[in-house]
């Protein structure tokens, strides 16, 4: 099984496409096809048709999945992209950004919202 440093539940930032710079939290990662689906991100609009005669269709939109390649995890104070890193506190491996050793499972809860 394929190995990625985002979880489900890390606040990301797009780095392109339609919403490049738009933060989001990961809501499934699917590691069969190196894909992750964001909240907010990739909106697709779906068109219902109508179950009865009665009835009138509609329209709901949806969050289509993006490639892993282009996201990025956020550092908690600048909101800018990151890379990730793995240390070892007290014994126990946790992932941290690379430049300033924050760890990221403490403070990906302080900047979703």
């Amino acid at each position: 099984m394929k190995k990625f440093k985002i979880r489900k539940d890390d606040i990301v930032i797009v780095t392109s496409g339609d919403d490049k710079g738009k933060l989001g939290k990961i809501k499934k990662v699917l590691r069969s096809v190196d894909r992750v689906i964001v909240e907010g991100i990739n909106l697709l609009t779906n068109f219902n048709k109508p179950k009865s005669y009665s009835d009138s269709g509609s329209i709901s939109l949806s969050e289509g999945s993006i490639h892993i390649s282009n996201v990025a995890h956020v550092n908690p104070s600048t909101k800018k992209p990151v890379k990730v890193t793995y240390n070892y506190h007290y014994g126990k491996k946790v992932r941290c950004t690379k430049s300033t050793h924050i760890d990221i499972e403490l403070d990906s809860n302080r900047i979703g919202k």
